[in-house]
């Protein structure tokens, strides 16, 4: 559980968009300790036969800008090591979705509408960028991660995130390479596991052009790329995006 109070968010020390220093009155909320995994998704597609956005046939209405022989379903995937350029490292690939992901690691190839679908099944919301973001910082607001200013602790990586040459190759040193199983990694100071690295996860909050506001960072977040492994950090989407390194939890609000 996280208490109500008036908390403070934001950074002015990294990108634009997580500027400035801000304050954010929240009422009492509680938050999954975990990604939800593809067991949980699992559970819940069997019993609704929910079909998710990269699972259906796409509209040539809602790409107008690609070759209908293109419109097929699936998800986006990164291959390591295809190229120096990290653009040329993701592709589409066709039939991807989130069954290829093994039980007990967070379930991703999910668009913004699979994870509210599942959140209103189990009778709980997705978490605003504010109440994502206070529960990440785990009760010490102000530090770099929410173990504290450096990546290591006692020479142990406190998160899935990546190490080596980004986007050529992750050398896995916090054990991991791709995903991890959840609560691989120790929780924060309020109980919840996972809210940095592995995967990114969903939130309600978009911006004034309808996108959506990620957090958490993933596996893919490399300090010396993007560093985005920080609860302040964020990553902007369309709500129809689907990737292997996009996932969720849920709340519930008293």
């Amino acid at each position: 559980m996280v208490p109500a109070g008036n908390y403070q968010i934001g950074s002015n020390e990294t990108y634009p968009e997580e500027r400035p220093v801000r304050r954010a009155q929240l009422k009492e909320f509680y938050i999954d300790v975990a990604e939800v995994t593809c067991a949980d998704f699992k559970k819940f597609v069997d019993q609704t036969g929910y079909v998710t956005v990269a699972e259906k046939q796409p509209r040539a209405s809602e790409y107008p800008e690609v070759e209908i022989d293109s419109l097929k379903p699936g998800s986006g995937l990164f291959v390591a090591g295809t190229s120096p350029k990290v653009e040329l490292c993701w592709t589409y690939v066709h039939g991807l979705r989130w069954r290829v992901g093994k039980a007990a690691e967070p379930v991703v190839h999910i668009a913004y509408e699979d994870a509210l679908a599942y959140a209103k099944w189990v009778g709980k919301d997705l978490p605003t960028e504010e109440e994502w973001e206070v529960a990440a910082q785990g009760g010490q607001p102000g530090s770099l991660y929410p173990w504290g200013e450096d990546d290591l602790v006692k020479g142990k990586w406190q998160a899935n995130v990546w190490q080596g040459e980004f986007p050529v190759q992750d050398e896995g040193s916090d054990g991991f390479k791709g995903l991890a199983p959840v609560k691989s990694f120790a929780p924060n100071h309020l109980g919840i596991f996972d809210m940095i690295g592995n995967a990114w996860e969903w939130t309600k909050s978009e911006d004034s052009n309808g996108k959506k506001v990620l957090k958490g960072g993933s596996y893919l977040c490399a300090k010396s790329f993007c560093h985005r492994y920080r609860p302040s950090a964020k990553q902007l989407v369309e709500k129809d995006s689907s990737t292997c390194h996009i996932g969720f939890r849920c709340v519930w609000r008293s």
